[in-house]
């Protein structure tokens, strides 16, 4: 019998030699004592930066158990931080950064610790999960700095910090059982933030994540002739559950959103309808749910799950 045929389109990516990183410096003594502070894990930046230790300090509060921080009181001290370190700036106590770049850096910054901590939410724990979205709502509210000012109602850098977050969870030295969970959490805050978004006329910015992994998870089926359809299993078991996750958080927000987002949105091989999100593709979705929840390749929990999302896809349009 002759081999099956290969695709380049339908290979896997190899594994990504990281080698070059090195290997992170054990922490000193003093970075310990640090992170012991903390209920959650901080990020390494944080560990020599007061002011990047106060971002964590800030939302380690708010959202450590048995707090009593609520989220405005903790948007306003965001706020209070950023002025603060302005004050530092001009008066010449720290020279973490010119005033000019205070703006882009303190931002970028705070959101990197925020999603850093948002990855540590449990997915199921909306509690905890909704408390973080309403703090940025909460920081929306807050008027805009009258010197280097930030435009706080926007939540400048906050896309950076949550692509890099995203890059940053796979190219880290945990075990991959680990990544998987910072994925799923990480991706569970982005869709309750998507659906607060939708609720508050805020936009759909956030829903083009969901759409991302919805497309990478049900539009690209190696060819049927090819190795790789035949040992696609594990790939659907690692991409299924991020999108399964989607639908169930957001799947009412996105049946609704009607609009073309870019060519970035295009979609994967087996969706040739237009760019960005439509009924159509949503139809399209559902059909391949159904259809994979019959995949042998596929594990038991993959099905089970496929099977659920396609007829909560079905009652969302009846509805």
């Amino acid at each position: 019998m002759d081999e099956l045929p290969q695709y380049v389109a339908d290979e896997y990516e190899p594994t990504i030699d990281l080698s070059w990183r090195g290997r992170p410096e054990p922490l000193s003594a003093l970075q310990i004592s640090v992170q012991e502070q903390f209920h959650f894990e901080i990020d390494r930046f944080a560990l020599d930066w007061d002011v990047g230790q106060e971002f964590f300090r800030i939302l380690d509060d708010l959202l450590c158990p048995q707090s009593v921080v609520e989220p405005q009181s903790a948007a306003a001290a965001i706020a209070e931080l950023y002025s603060s370190t302005l004050r530092r700036i001009l008066d010449g106590t720290t020279d973490c950064c010119e005033e000019e770049d205070l703006p882009g850096s303190f931002c970028y910054n705070f959101f990197y610790s925020l999603f850093f901590i948002a990855k540590q939410l449990p997915a199921k724990d909306e509690q905890l999960q909704e408390k973080l979205v309403d703090f940025l709502a909460f920081l929306r509210k807050i008027p805009t700095t009258s010197r280097a000012k930030v435009e706080w109602r926007d939540l400048p850098r906050l896309p950076w910090a949550a692509s890099d977050i995203k890059n940053d969870i796979w190219i880290s030295d945990a075990e991959d059982e680990r990544k998987r969970i910072e994925e799923l959490n990480f991706h569970a805050f982005i869709a309750r933030q998507t659906v607060r978004a939708k609720i508050t006329g805020v936009g759909t910015s956030d829903a083009i994540w969901g759409l991302q992994i919805l497309s990478g998870a049900l539009e690209n089926e190696p060819d049927p002739r090819s190795k790789a359809y035949q040992t696609q299993g594990p790939m659907l078991d690692e991409t299924i559950p991020l999108a399964a996750q989607w639908i169930k958080l957001c799947g009412e927000q996105i049946f609704e959103i009607d609009k073309y987002i870019g060519s970035y949105a295009a979609g994967g091989r087996k969706w040739k309808g237009k760019q960005g999100f439509c009924l159509e593709r949503w139809q399209f979705w559902r059909r391949r749910f159904s259809e994979i929840s019959e995949f042998e390749q596929a594990s038991d929990e993959t099905r089970r799950v496929c099977k659920e999302t396609a007829r909560l896809m079905e009652e969302i349009e009846r509805a």
